[in-house]
């Protein structure tokens, strides 16, 4: 938590479900204006504005919005940009409205193709969702079928779920894993077609 003007604003995943979580980062990374003029694809016209909006959002009152000063702004957004000091560790399982949830990944163990292929679909089909997407994607709840554990369906409701009920901290360090591994294996697959087409 930070501390704007007396009023704690929360800003480390450990402190967010996983809804919340993906509404700060879907904030974060809005757009300003470069030149400061009317931009179609631009969200703000100033940083002041895009941060003023945030901490609105994120709860700071009527009150603290319109008393902010610049330099407690700038402290503030600095306050907020903070690396958590927390440690986030991976976990095996977790236990929401009576059922558990196990994770399909072992540690230090390869995804299999088809894991890999439900969370490449799960993520680019709602990209600001991915937290959600990726934690539905790979844990599952024993007490179903494999089949329903890939059904986009059964994900987009458990990623509903968790996004509600689920501290962000589950979630963060699979995140970049994961990403790292859709990436890595879009590049292999770009190497093996090219291969294929040198040799033909």
């Amino acid at each position: 938590m930070i501390t704007i003007k007396g009023q704690e604003i929360k800003n480390f995943p450990r402190e967010m479900t996983i809804g919340e979580f993906e509404k700060v980062t879907k904030m974060v990374n809005m757009t300003v204006s470069k030149t400061g003029e009317d931009e179609p694809k631009a969200d703000f016209q100033g940083q002041a504005d895009k941060w003023l909006y945030i901490f609105e959002q994120l709860g700071l009152s009527e009150e603290n919005i319109e008393t902010i000063t610049k330099d407690e702004l700038i402290q503030a957004v600095n306050d907020f940009n903070q690396k958590d000091p927390s440690t986030y560790d991976l976990v095996s399982e977790f236990s929401i409205g009576g059922k558990t949830y196990h994770c399909a990944i072992e540690e230090g163990k390869e995804i299999s193709a088809k894991r890999f292929a439900l969370v490449e679909r799960m993520v680019k089909k709602e990209p600001s969702k991915i937290p959600s997407l990726i934690v539905a994607s790979i844990f599952d709840d024993g007490s179903l079928t494999k089949n329903e554990h890939y059904s986009d369906a059964h994900v987009k409701h458990k990623a509903d779920i968790f996004r509600k009920e689920l501290n962000a901290s589950i979630a963060i360090p699979y995140i970049p894993w994961l990403m790292n591994e859709i990436m890595k294996g879009k590049k292999e697959l770009i190497q093996e077609l090219e291969n294929e087409s040198d040799n033909t």
